[in-house]
């Protein structure tokens, strides 16, 4: 069976989102349990909300797209005053909750209402201005540092995850995200820098290249210095090696999401899935020596049983994701 309202919120789809929350949590060396459950909690419901408001921000852009006519709101499953309702009711209660996680520091309250602001900047906006998606990267970037200054002061080990996962969503949404929209008549980077699609073939220019590949470059750097900031000896060489390794693959898929050719839109978001959970495991790569066991089995395993059953009761497939 499909859930119309778990398909609004995009539920799937977080099974990346919280577990970088919990790796920014876990870097401030001091892990409980039940903390631990509660910024899941948090993040879950930042996510499901968030993705809501940017539902129904986007509906009269969806409604123009064909690939995006299985969404509640363009198919008419759900209504438009309801979504609006459930979203500030859930908004409320998501700020409410957030209160109690990060109000004990100054600095943890500062990103987690920036996380909030930026969010709702770039819902507000991304249709209609072209580098929308650097609110959104710092969102996602202040979203999951917030839990590590809760019990830790700002160090260069938070602000190189910082750094981390802002250029990982900027890649996410000005690259992959823009390459999944070509065929919708908004302008978007992508096609600023001279990216088109003709006779539903993709070309690209060097100018779109330049930026990708600095994109990819800048999440390999500061994944190095991260790792450089966490370890010493033997534990740093083996996890720059592992790390590395990782990266050649993520290498390797978006060299094959931006190559030019026919474009089919369904293999590019397979494409960009497979750039997105690599990514995400080269992450999971540098903090698993630090992290311990239980933590490293919660990274490893969470996004894809979570996937799976949440793709499964949502959409009725196990793996084909649905954006």
């Amino acid at each position: 069976m499909e859930h119309k309202w778990l398909k609004l919120l995009r539920i799937h789809t977080f099974s990346l989102t919280g577990p970088a929350v919990i790796i920014g949590y876990i870097l401030q060396g001091n892990v409980d349990l039940y903390y631990a459950i509660a910024i899941l909690i948090y993040a879950l419901l930042f996510h499901a909300f968030g993705f809501l408001w940017n539902n129904i921000f986007d509906l009269k852009y969806d409604k123009l797209d064909p690939a995006k006519k299985h969404f509640p709101l363009v198919s008419g499953e759900i209504k438009l005053s309801q979504a609006r309702t459930v979203a500030i009711g859930g908004t409320a209660l998501t700020f409410v909750y957030g209160l109690f996680l990060f109000s004990n520091n100054i600095f943890s309250f500062i990103f987690f209402i920036s996380a909030i602001v930026f969010g709702f900047a770039y819902n507000i906006t991304n249709k209609i201005f072209e580098h929308a998606h650097i609110f959104i990267a710092l969102s996602f970037s202040s979203l999951v540092i917030s839990p590590f200054l809760e019990f830790h002061s700002f160090n260069l080990v938070i602000l190189t995850y910082f750094i981390f996962s802002f250029f990982t969503m900027m890649f996410q949404n000005q690259i992959s995200g823009n390459i999944k929209d070509l065929g919708v008549p908004q302008k978007n980077l992508l096609k600023t820098l001279g990216c088109r699609l003709i006779d539903n073939d993709m070309y690209n220019t060097n100018a779109v290249l330049f930026y990708a590949f600095g994109l990819r470059f800048a999440v390999l750097f500061s994944g190095i210095a991260l790792i450089t900031f966490l370890y010493k000896d033997v534990p740093l060489v083996i996890t720059l090696i592992a790390f590395e390794i990782m990266q050649v693959i993520v290498f390797k898929y978006t060299i094959d999401l931006l190559r030019p050719g026919n474009f089919d839109r369904d293999k590019r978001v397979q494409i960009m899935s497979f750039v997105e959970i690599t990514n995400y495991y080269s992450l999971v790569v540098i903090v698993t020596i630090y992290a311990g066991l239980y933590v490293d089995l919660f990274l490893y395993l969470f996004p894809i049983v979570y996937f799976i059953i949440m793709n499964r009761i949502t959409w009725g497939t196990v793996l084909g994701p649905k954006v």
